[in-house]
Protein backbone atom coordinates (compact mmCIF):
# COMPACT_ATOMS: atom_id res chain seq x y z
CA UNK A 1 0.00 0.00 0.00
CA UNK A 2 1.22 3.50 -0.08
CA UNK A 3 1.86 4.23 3.40
CA UNK A 4 3.30 1.02 4.18
CA UNK A 5 6.49 1.12 2.28
CA UNK A 6 5.45 0.69 -1.93
CA UNK A 7 5.93 4.46 -1.79
CA UNK A 8 9.23 6.11 0.08
CA UNK A 9 7.82 9.43 1.88
CA UNK A 10 11.20 11.48 2.55
CA UNK A 11 10.60 14.30 5.32
CA UNK A 12 14.01 16.35 6.26
CA UNK A 13 13.59 15.20 9.75
CA UNK A 14 12.11 12.12 10.69
CA UNK A 15 11.49 12.02 14.77
CA UNK A 16 10.80 8.94 16.40
CA UNK A 17 10.10 7.24 20.33
CA UNK A 18 12.72 5.17 22.39
CA UNK A 19 11.57 2.40 19.94
CA UNK A 20 13.70 1.26 16.70
CA UNK A 21 12.06 1.19 13.23
CA UNK A 22 11.75 -1.83 11.87
CA UNK A 23 14.98 -1.13 9.34
CA UNK A 24 17.12 2.03 10.00
CA UNK A 25 17.71 3.42 7.09
CA UNK A 26 13.32 3.77 5.76
CA UNK A 27 11.35 6.52 6.82
CA UNK A 28 8.75 4.50 8.85
CA UNK A 29 5.67 6.42 8.87
CA UNK A 30 4.16 3.51 11.23
CA UNK A 31 6.66 4.25 13.96
CA UNK A 32 6.71 8.19 13.01
CA UNK A 33 6.20 10.63 16.43
CA UNK A 34 7.05 13.90 14.67
CA UNK A 35 8.87 15.08 11.29
CA UNK A 36 10.50 18.28 10.32
CA UNK A 37 10.82 19.74 6.66
CA UNK A 38 12.93 22.11 6.10
CA UNK A 39 13.03 24.96 3.09
CA UNK A 40 15.11 27.48 2.18
CA UNK A 41 13.82 29.44 -0.18
CA UNK A 42 9.84 31.28 0.48
CA UNK A 43 7.90 28.01 0.29
CA UNK A 44 5.51 28.89 2.81
CA UNK A 45 2.22 27.28 2.41
CA UNK A 46 0.04 29.63 4.65
CA UNK A 47 -0.15 33.32 5.03
CA UNK A 48 -0.37 34.97 8.58
CA UNK A 49 -1.48 38.46 6.79
CA UNK A 50 -4.74 39.72 8.41
CA UNK A 51 -7.37 39.94 5.33
CA UNK A 52 -5.67 36.71 3.36
CA UNK A 53 -6.27 33.44 3.28
CA UNK A 54 -4.89 31.00 5.26
CA UNK A 55 -3.52 29.23 2.64
CA UNK A 56 -1.39 30.71 0.08
CA UNK A 57 -1.90 30.11 -3.24
CA UNK A 58 0.94 29.63 -5.63
CA UNK A 59 2.50 27.10 -7.35
CA UNK A 60 5.51 26.46 -4.63
CA UNK A 61 3.30 27.17 -1.73
CA UNK A 62 0.54 23.94 -2.80
CA UNK A 63 3.37 21.94 -3.71
CA UNK A 64 4.63 22.21 -0.64
CA UNK A 65 1.36 22.00 1.87
CA UNK A 66 0.79 18.69 -0.44
CA UNK A 67 4.27 17.88 0.90
CA UNK A 68 3.54 18.06 4.35
CA UNK A 69 -0.31 16.87 4.11
CA UNK A 70 1.26 13.70 2.67
CA UNK A 71 3.73 13.21 5.79
CA UNK A 72 1.03 14.18 8.12
CA UNK A 73 -1.63 11.43 6.31
CA UNK A 74 0.91 8.77 6.06
CA UNK A 75 1.80 8.80 9.76
CA UNK A 76 -2.24 9.12 10.55
CA UNK A 77 -2.99 6.25 8.79
CA UNK A 78 -0.66 4.05 9.72
CA UNK A 79 -0.56 4.56 13.27
CA UNK A 80 -3.63 4.23 15.82
CA UNK A 81 -4.18 8.16 16.64
CA UNK A 82 -6.47 10.91 16.44
CA UNK A 83 -4.00 13.65 15.40
CA UNK A 84 -0.07 13.75 13.95
CA UNK A 85 2.33 16.58 14.27
CA UNK A 86 5.13 17.97 12.12
CA UNK A 87 6.97 21.19 11.75
CA UNK A 88 8.02 23.52 9.09
CA UNK A 89 10.78 25.71 9.09
CA UNK A 90 11.07 28.30 6.20
CA UNK A 91 14.47 30.32 6.20
CA UNK A 92 14.06 31.51 9.57
CA UNK A 93 10.51 31.18 10.60
CA UNK A 94 8.88 27.71 11.96
CA UNK A 95 5.54 26.51 11.87
CA UNK A 96 3.98 24.00 13.91
CA UNK A 97 1.09 21.66 12.61
CA UNK A 98 -1.53 19.33 13.47
CA UNK A 99 -3.88 16.93 11.59
CA UNK A 100 -6.76 15.70 12.96
CA UNK A 101 -9.68 13.62 10.99
CA UNK A 102 -10.96 17.44 10.71
CA UNK A 103 -8.47 18.99 8.70
CA UNK A 104 -5.16 21.03 9.97
CA UNK A 105 -4.14 23.56 12.40
CA UNK A 106 -0.80 25.77 11.08
CA UNK A 107 0.02 27.84 14.13
CA UNK A 108 1.62 31.94 12.76
CA UNK A 109 4.89 31.15 12.08
CA UNK A 110 7.78 32.46 14.44
CA UNK A 111 11.64 33.15 14.56
CA UNK A 112 12.84 29.39 15.90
Amino acid sequence: GFFSGSVCIKPDISCYSDKTPSNANLCRACDMELFVEVKISQDDPFSDKIGEALEKDTIQARNTRGQIITYLTAMMASQYCTQTFGVIIIKIKCRLLRLTRSGVDASRAFDY
